[in-house]
Formats: C-alpha cells, sequence, structure tokens
C-alpha cells in the first residue's frame, strides 16, 4: 500500500504524504494538552496550526482553525505523539493508521475466509484511502472492531469487551457496538465497564476535571452544530438543515434518529447472530447501521460499515441474492473532494473485488462468476458515471475575502468552523453531492433486510457454522476462548 502512495504522489498533483490535513490538527492539539492549555479553544490551537502550515494556501483567512472534539483519553494519544518532531510524527501515524488496515484485512479475512487479496483490495481502498488522505484514525478504529468481532465469535469476551470499549476513539462509530454488548454478552460487560472507566480516568488525568465537563457540555454541542452545513455531512440534520428546518430542531432530529439507528442495528445484529450462529456480527452490524443518518456522520466513519457488509456476504444464513448487496454499494468511494482520476482508479480496484465476492454466492462455476462479476462492475462503473454527470455547482470555497468571525480566543474553536460552513457559499444545494450519498445509505439500510431475511439452515451443498445461542460457546470455543 505505501508502494501504491508513493506512486500515486508522482503522479497526480494533490499528494496523499502531506501533513497539513488533520494530522496538524492532532499534533497541535497534543502540544496544546503538553502546555497546561486547553485543547477545545481557539488559541492556542489555532496558533499551533498557523505555525504548523495548516492554512498556507491564498483561499484561506488568518482567523480558521479546526478543531479536535476528542475526548481526553485520545487526547492523551496525540499528548505522546506531539512529543516527536512534527515530520517523525506524521510518518509514524501513518505507520499505525497502515497498520490498522492491514489489522483489519487479516481480521475480516478470517471471519469471512474470502480470499486475502480481494479483503485487502476492498479495505484498503475503503478503510485505507480517505483516512491515509485526511489522517483520520479510522484504520485504527476498524481494525479494533474486526478484531473483537474475532475474538467474539471464539467466546473471548473479555478480550472482545476491552477492544469494543478501546475502539471508542471514535465514539459515534463504536458506541452501537458498545451498547449491543453491554445488553447482549454478559461476559463482556466486566470487561466493557472497567475499560470504559479506565479510559475516564486517562481522560480526568490528561486534561483535568473542568475541561473534561467542558468536552461534554460545550465541545460535542458545538462540534455538532459547526457540521450542520458540512457539504459531506451525510447526517439527517445536515439533509433537514438543506430542506429549511432550523438548526436547533434539525440536531434535535438527528440525535433522535441515532438513537433510532442504534436501537435498529442493535436488533438486527441480535436476530441476524441467533439465527446464523456468528456472534461476530453482534460487534460489526451495529455500528455499519448507525453510521448513516444521526446528527454526525462523516463518509470516512461510514466506509467502516464494509466490515459489516464482508461479513454478511459470508454467512450462509443470508439469501444469496441479498447477500452481496451491501457490500457492493460500500464497494464504491461515490464522492469526494479529491481528483476524479484518483477517486475511479481506486474505486475500480475496491468494485471488482466485492462484485468478484458477491459473485460467489451466486455461482461456484468460474466462467459465470467470473461473467456476473464483470456485469456488476460495469453497473456500478456506469451509476458512478451517471452520478458524475449530474449538474454540479462547486462553491467557491475561497474564505480569505470573509470578514473574521467576532469569536474570541477562548471561545470553543468549533464555533469558528461553524462560522466558515455557514457563510453564503457554502450553504448552497448541490444536487450530485446529494445524490452520491445515496449509495452507502441504501447499504447500511440493505444490511438490516439482510438481518431480517436471513433464515436458519443452509442451501444444499454449503456448509455452515453451528447455531450457539448468544453469549455461550462451544467446548472447543471456550478453549480457544481461552487462549485468546
Amino acid at each position: 500500500m505505501l508502494a501504491v502512495i508513493v506512486v500515486h504522489d508522482r503522479i497526480f498533483p494533490r499528494p496523499f504524504l502531506h501533513a497539513a490535513n488533520d494530522f496538524t490538527t492532532f499534533y497541535c492539539a497534543g502540544e496544546v494538552v503538553r502546555e497546561r492549555a486547553d485543547p477545545y479553544r481557539v488559541e492556542p490551537l489555532r496558533a499551533c496550526e498557523q505555525r504548523r502550515g495548516e492554512f498556507g494556501g491564498a483561499i484561506n483567512a488568518s482567523w480558521e482553525v479546526v478543531p479536535s472534539p476528542f475526548p481526553g483519553y485520545v487526547m492523551a494519544l496525540f499528548t505522546v505523539m506531539s512529543l516527536l518532531p512534527y515530520g517523525t510524527a506524521h510518518l509514524a501515524w501513518l505507520a499505525v493508521l497502515l497498520f490498522g488496515v492491514g489489522v483489519a484485512t487479516v481480521a475480516l479475512t478470517r471471519l469471512t475466509r474470502f480470499p486475502s487479496w480481494a479483503v485487502l483490495a476492498i479495505v484498503g481502498v475503503l478503510v485505507g484511502f480517505w483516512n491515509l488522505d485526511t489522517s483520520e484514525p479510522t484504520p485504527v478504529v476498524a481494525a479494533l472492531l474486526a478484531c473483537a468481532a474475532l475474538c467474539a465469535r471464539s467466546g473471548a469476551w473479555r478480550a472482545a469487551g476491552v477492544q469494543v470499549a478501546l475502539a471508542m476513539i471514535m465514539p459515534q462509530l463504536a458506541l452501537p457496538a458498545f451498547v449491543a454488548l453491554l445488553l447482549f454478552a454478559p461476559r463482556a460487560r466486566a470487561a466493557l465497564v472497567v475499560t470504559a472507566a479506565a479510559l475516564g480516568v486517562l481522560s480526568v488525568a490528561t486534561l483535568g476535571f473542568a475541561e473534561n465537563v467542558e468536552y461534554f457540555t460545550r465541545t460535542l454541542p458545538a462540534q455538532t452544530r459547526a457540521e450542520v452545513w458540512f457539504t459531506y455531512q451525510y447526517s439527517l440534520t445536515h439533509l433537514l438543515a438543506l430542506c429549511g428546518v432550523p438548526a436547533s430542531a434539525a440536531i434535535r432530529a438527528g440525535q433522535a434518529s441515532y438513537l433510532l439507528l442504534i436501537a435498529l442495528g442493535v436488533w438486527a445484529a441480535v436476530r441476524l447472530s441467533r439465527v446464523s450462529g456468528d456472534r461476530a456480527v453482534l460487534v460489526l452490524l451495529p455500528p455499519a447501521v448507525a453510521s448513516v443518518g444521526g446528527a454526525y456522520s462523516h463518509s470516512v466513519q461510514i466506509l467502516a460499515g464494509v466490515g459489516a457488509a464482508l461479513m454478511v456476504a459470508s454467512l450462509r444464513a443470508v439469501p444469496r441474492a441479498l447477500a452481496g448487496l451491501p457490500l457492493v454499494l460500500y464497494s464504491v468511494i461515490w464522492t469526494g473532494v479529491i481528483p476524479w482520476r484518483s477517486l475511479i482508479v481506486a474505486t475500480s480496484v475496491s468494485a471488482l473485488a466485492a462484485a468478484w465476492l458477491a459473485a460467489g454466492r451466486l455461482s461456484r462455476e468460474p466462467v459465470r462468476r467470473l461473467a456476473v462479476a464483470l456485469a456488476g462492475w460495469l453497473v456500478l462503473a456506469a451509476a458512478f458515471a451517471a452520478l458524475h454527470t449530474l449538474p454540479t455547482q462547486p462553491p467557491d470555497i475561497s474564505v480569505a475575502g470573509a470578514p473574521a468571525p467576532a469569536i474570541g480566543p477562548l471561545d470553543q474553536a468549533s464555533r469558528i468552523f461553524e462560522y466558515r460552513t455557514e457563510l453564503p457559499q457554502f450553504r448552497a444545494f448541490d444536487l450530485r453531492v446529494e445524490m452520491e450519498k445515496l449509495p452507502l445509505v441504501a447499504g447500511a439500510l440493505l444490511l438490516v433486510l439482510c438481518a431480517f431475511a436471513a433464515r436458519a439452515g443452509t442451501a444444499a451443498g454449503e456448509v455452515s457454522r453451528d447455531q450457539v445461542p448468544l453469549g455461550e460457546a462451544t467446548a472447543g470455543e471456550a478453549v480457544s476462548g481461552a487462549g485468546a
């Protein structure tokens, strides 16, 4: 993957291996914490980002700042990272993200028994592509959830609980899995609670009690409001705002929908787990379902749901006509700010691998399987091309001429981002961008349909995993669980 990135950077004008993205924000947040200042405020976070070249372009303004709305235990990680020189820390962070992609690939290969090359092609693109470009920690979360699912299958519930709790690096993504294990995996509860308590202690030790209270009472609400008009939000809140609903009402509706999606995802996961006999879906399915809609939803997190799509595609209890559809929809990076040439090259690789796996559920005869896979790939390519022919009015993203907001240095950094996204050029409705969000939303909803369409038993000649009551293990699994 690193070799592919190096080749990419020699061909395309916008390189992956640059630090002027969210990495700079994370590094600066760590520096601010080491200085015993508040990382959630405008200053000194903005001064560090400006010094590190986060806003060096002609389209940027001196008042800009990128917030870092992570909980205190993640700030502890950023603080350790900031001890390294800036360039060294960036390379080390990229190595961590690549390692996350690798671990997720290995775990999902073992979970699904799919060929490793196909899983790597899918995970490498969907979990690696965007997140290596933005430096988001999603690959680490995806790896933790995949490993937790592997542990859940083997009956190693304590290990699964620890890893799901650690995956709360991105709380909005991992929380549904946390809830699912807390309610329906009794042997994981102690590990979940103890690990969460340890993270809470680490948060207080890193930031202090007042800053942790501030995170929940001021930072999270400010960040949610700042993202209402962000173009690449997949949230229900953003959609309602585009339709004219006041921001406060749209946020409340999005928060309510997130809770409903968690409930729906857990319900679907419990049912599919009981029907298929595979407890791994209890970890992977709820985050995928709850990642679309809600009040705060980015594609980089939604694409981590490809683990659930791979899992569902491998389960024989799911009707073969449905099993591969979510995976096919997840396999394409439908929208983004990078050049379309980069997008279509990366997407072609993951889409072809997904089409091949999905075709395997429909036919085992090699020639027919190849024909079905190519047909599916062509349909995806046609859909991608059709979406990119829709009329679009990309906004003028320059804010250099915008007046500075009346926001003080001790205000929440998210308020600056809110001011930026509410500038007139960012509030225009773009048909193409909104239509490009539909396939991922449909993919998540299809996962629910697959869960409720699943039936116990298998088709003739297919091998099924033993059905085991939820939370229990066979003698063999107990041995492997003890070893894990």
